[in-house]
């Protein structure tokens, strides 16, 4: 059976994601869901790809990198900070926990 799809944001699904996952630990809220389990639901609603700009990103890397220093980053796969931050360290970059940038790789050769 075809389903409507919706369009929504990324900020959108990072606050339904966040309410899904606080929701499921919360007594009296939980996950019930008898179609799809809570991974298959993370899955589904963070499928897409966004582009963001290297400035916003490293800001924005800045705030979870001091998070997770004070023990609360979260992400709703249940990764620490060091695996979700692979998932920014593509192609000739990778993350700077130090100066809190994404580095160019230095070119062997």
């Amino acid at each position: 059976m075809e389903q409507t799809r919706f369009r929504i944001s990324l900020l959108d699904a990072v606050v339904l994601l966040y309410h899904v996952h606080r929701g499921a630990k919360t007594e009296g809220v939980g996950f019930e869901d008898c179609d799809r389990t809570l991974e298959y639901l993370t899955r589904s609603l963070a499928q897409f790809k966004y582009t963001v700009s290297q400035s916003a990103l490293e800001s924005a890397l800045w705030s979870c990198n001091l998070m997770d220093e004070q023990g609360e980053f979260w992400c709703p796969e249940g990764k620490s900070f060091d695996d979700w931050i692979k998932n920014f360290t593509v192609n000739d970059y990778k993350y700077d926990k130090f100066y809190n940038v994404m580095e160019e790789r230095k070119k062997r050769g």
